[in-house]
């Protein structure tokens, strides 16, 4: 498989490490989540978070393989994988999701709306970082 790797925004550079390249918020109050895009040499690292903000789980990457770590009881891990893969597909680098999004009884509405923050805002964080990239032609995972 050929490498389409592509710097956020067209860039010929690699940041530094760690260097914050796009955020995201969507929602507001209890169903408010932010999407932090970072550098990690020629890789990515995604943070999602919302509520109390923690590590629930972990998922790993490229444009043909994947690894996903959950911590138990925490449920966030398909979403950390689904959000790994976008942005491996789109960047055709590896991306490292790092996932935390809790509310204290939260409910199954609250939980929906958090669901299409994420999806809403990781939408508007590749297409910002990742303008070439057209989701509906080559990104198969489902939001």
């Amino acid at each position: 498989m050929e490498n389409h790797r592509k710097l956020p925004a067209e860039s010929t550079e690699s940041p530094v490490p760690g260097t914050l390249l796009f955020r995201e918020m969507v929602g507001q109050e209890r169903t408010l989540v932010q999407l932090d895009l970072l550098s990690m040499g020629r890789d990515f690292v995604l943070l999602v978070h919302g509520g109390e903000v923690h590590a629930g789980a972990a998922a790993l990457a490229s444009p043909s393989h994947e690894e996903l770590a959950v911590i138990p009881p925490h449920k966030e891990g398909p979403l950390a994988l689904r959000c790994a893969r976008r942005v491996a597909r789109a960047s055709g680098a590896h991306c490292a999701v790092v996932a935390g999004i809790h509310q204290n009884k939260v409910t199954p509405e609250e939980i929906a709306a958090i669901m299409r923050h994420v999806d809403l805002a990781l939408d508007r964080l590749l297409a910002r970082a990742f303008p070439s990239f057209n989701p509906t032609e080559h990104d198969g995972v489902q939001p």
